[in-house]
């Protein structure tokens, strides 16, 4: 009888690796700059060198021991990393390492030298405070994709340590963001720069670029709660998929009704009027309208447009009531509402002036 062991080609993890990602190049270079994160880095630097094909990756962490480096970094399967990380160590060792036609690890006082799935580890008379990481690419073309994806991805993270690629420091591309959404999984934020782009990012480290048909005005991005692995899939290229539904809602609504969207109703009040009751407009809203205008309103849109089917329908002029409609209406308000602020706003001659604006738009709609 004799006993075998699966062998493994050298260039066998390029092949498939690659595979594994809606774009490797991108999902490269988040592998490593998550990982330095992870570490704790203050410095996380990209270097390229077109001469010899290679991109060395060095950070001022926490570095990896010897058993890391054996048990954890270079075995195939997954092992979680302390909790806060951003990822653990799965499958992202197939693309950072094994993926490559040589790769080094220098860490402490260790090197680890690799080719594929083989390598060998050894002690260095020189100390390597935090972690560097050296690949070389198979061919012009991977190099190539890997750096115009570095010029592309690496402003759009958002983390505390300072980036640089080849000796520039990276400036971020976000500015101010605005909180408009809180799901139990993630919070959704506006920026104010214009453009339908919507980032998911853990920590600022941004995971991948979401895809989505909503017509947006202002770029968006969504930052993760929790671990990681249990919202994202395995290789982190989208969400899971009752998160990603939960979103893309979100976003259909945002690009059809911006404002309601956004507005906090997490503790409103709503009340339903059903059809052929008294609809009283409230007091604080009556000021929008003077007498004659509220029955211009009531004459035409309620009757020459048929809005509300009953030819009864008319408005009680002391009260500011529409009388005799059809249909079945919903009031929502938030539970914050003031009545006394309403009014007090609405004495502005410029919120009358926007009030008015508003309900002439709103008349012309109906």
């Amino acid at each position: 009888m004799e006993r075998g062991r699966v062998r493994i080609p050298a260039d066998f993890f390029n092949r498939t690796a690659k595979r594994e990602y809606v774009f490797w190049p991108r999902a490269l270079l988040r592998e490593f700059l998550q990982n330095s994160v992870d570490a704790g880095s203050n410095t996380i630097k990209f270097n390229f060198n077109k001469e010899k094909l290679i991109l060395g990756v060095c950070d001022d962490g926490c570095g990896m021991t010897k058993d890391t480096i054996l048990n954890k970094l270079l075995v195939l399967g997954g092992s979680e990393k302390p909790e806060g990380s951003i990822g653990g160590f799965g499958k992202a060792k197939e693309i950072l390492f094994f993926a490559w036609k040589y790769y080094w690890i220098k860490t402490g006082n260790l090197i680890v030298q690799g080719k594929g799935p083989d390598f060998i580890i050894k002690k260095s008379e020189k100390f390597h405070p935090g972690t560097q990481c050296i690949i070389r690419f198979y061919n012009e073309h991977e190099y190539n994709s890997v750096l115009s994806a570095a010029l592309e991805y690496l402003p759009r993270n958002e983390i505390n340590a300072a980036v640089f690629l080849n000796g520039v420091r990276v400036r971020y591309i976000w500015g101010d963001k605005t909180l408009v959404k809180e799901f139990d999984w993630g919070n959704v934020f506006t920026c104010r720069s214009s453009g339908d782009d919507v980032s998911i990012r853990v920590k600022g480290v941004e995971m991948y670029k979401h895809n989505t048909i909503a017509i947006l005005k202002n770029k968006i991005v969504v930052e993760l709660k929790g671990k990681s692995y249990q919202i994202l899939t395995a290789n982190r290229d989208t969400l899971n998929y009752v998160y990603f539904k939960e979103l893309n809602n979100f976003l259909n609504d945002l690009s059809v009704d911006p404002i309601s969207t956004v507005l906090n109703f997490t503790n409103d009040i709503q009340e339903l009027i059903p059809g052929r009751h008294i609809l009283k407009i409230p007091e604080s809203l009556q000021c929008l309208w003077r007498e004659d205008e509220a029955n211009k309103i009531a004459s035409l849109s309620l009757r020459n447009y048929n809005l509300f089917k009953s030819q009864d329908t008319h408005t009680n002029k002391s009260s500011l009531k529409i009388e005799g409609y059809d249909y079945d209406f919903i009031i929502r308000r938030s539970s914050n509402y003031s009545e006394k602020d309403v009014i007090e706003f609405m004495n502005d001659p410029s919120a009358l002036c926007l009030a008015n604006l508003w309900t002439s738009i709103v008349f012309e709609i109906v």
